[in-house]
């Protein structure tokens, strides 16, 4: 980060960290892992058209798939909802998934819609297996440095 003659912050750029925990039917965590994410080229345009008023709908849909995600959307989505949102300082929304038949998943979306709608940030991963009742927790922050 640097600073300009008139001491104001340049080169900011947005962060994201996904954590992914597999929580068996036990209710004992199978495994967890933490990845960075990647922001879309839709997902800062539209950040900035929230901050001038321009856009007006939040980002508060989690979805989870089994194909591998681009700029547009996830490859193979598999389910969305709703996200528990908070912003202590930064970004953060979190949704617990749980698999009615066995699930591979392989990416994941921020969107503003319950279906269809613009991504803010994505990532693809090594598959993450699922049987049955087995559930899967994604928390996600951005951060803003």
């Amino acid at each position: 980060m640097r600073r300009n003659r008139r001491g104001a912050r340049e080169g900011l750029k947005l962060r994201g960290t996904l954590v992914i925990t597999v929580i068996g039917k036990d209710g004992k965590v199978k495994t967890r892992r933490v990845i960075r994410n990647t922001v879309t080229s839709d997902g800062i345009t539209a950040i900035c058209e929230l901050i001038v008023g321009i856009r007006t709908t939040p980002f508060k849909y989690i979805a989870i798939g089994q194909g591998t995600p681009s700029e547009s959307g996830l490859g193979a989505e598999v389910a969305r909802k709703e996200a528990t949102v908070n912003v202590p300082g930064y970004a953060y929304w979190e949704a617990t998934f749980t698999a009615d038949a066995s699930w591979s998943i392989t990416e994941a979306g921020i969107f503003d819609a319950p279906s269809g709608g613009t991504m803010l940030a994505y990532q693809s991963f090594g598959a993450v297996d699922l049987s049955p009742g087995d559930q899967i927790r994604i928390t996600w922050s951005l951060t803003l440095s």
